[in-house]
């Protein structure tokens, strides 16, 4: 019934059915084209929020930072006038003038530490002579504005030497002139 050349009634029914799940594909292709655009917008979305969040993050902190900073100059205006000793001093000799500017480290004051009828001084220690020095060692200490042949000498033990120099690391290597070492020293009673 059908000639050569001319397509089955089946032959017919199989493109059509092609065709359909070809259609089929084609709107399934579309749909996740139109999924992927929508999911790309709510990434674009959340993209700009994060931005946003971000800088209002930043500026929170830079916010936090600025007040810190604030406080921490009132503090220091606060406290730059006023010098507390840790320990109590006897016979106190005050060594820097009103008005002076004083750095870490500067010896404001001399005296005497009682502590439970103890005696203690700060020692300086050159580097060379730091080597030398253990805690529990004894010494004797000569001072130099009483000549130790006629008012003799003070002796003492090492109970604490600073681990690090009166220095900063700059310091140390221009200069290490003035380079030395605290040593705290419990003086003997005197017989």
């Amino acid at each position: 019934m059908y000639e050569k050349g001319h397509a089955s009634y089946n032959d017919k029914t199989k493109i059509d059915i092609e065709l359909n799940k070809i259609d089929t594909d084609i709107n399934k292709i579309k749909s996740a084209i139109e999924n992927l655009k929508f999911k790309k917008n709510e990434i674009e979305e959340i993209s700009r929020k994060t931005k946003s969040e971000k800088l209002a993050i930043e500026s929170q902190l830079l916010d936090r930072i600025l007040q810190y900073k604030r406080n921490l100059k009132d503090l220091s205006e606060r406290y730059s006038k006023t010098i507390t000793s840790p320990i109590r001093l006897e016979n106190t000799k005050i060594l820097a003038k009103i008005g002076e500017r004083i750095s870490v480290g500067d010896i404001i004051a001399a005296g005497e530490m009682q502590t439970n009828e103890r005696k203690y001084i700060q020692y300086k220690a050159s580097q060379q002579t730091i080597g030398f020095a253990r805690v529990g060692h004894n010494l004797v200490i000569r001072v130099d504005a009483y000549p130790y042949d006629k008012f003799g000498v003070i002796e003492g033990k090492i109970i604490r030497i600073s681990e690090f120099s009166n220095l900063d690391r700059n310091q140390r290597m221009a200069d290490n002139s003035d380079n030395f070492y605290y040593m705290d020293v419990e003086i003997n009673p005197v017989r």
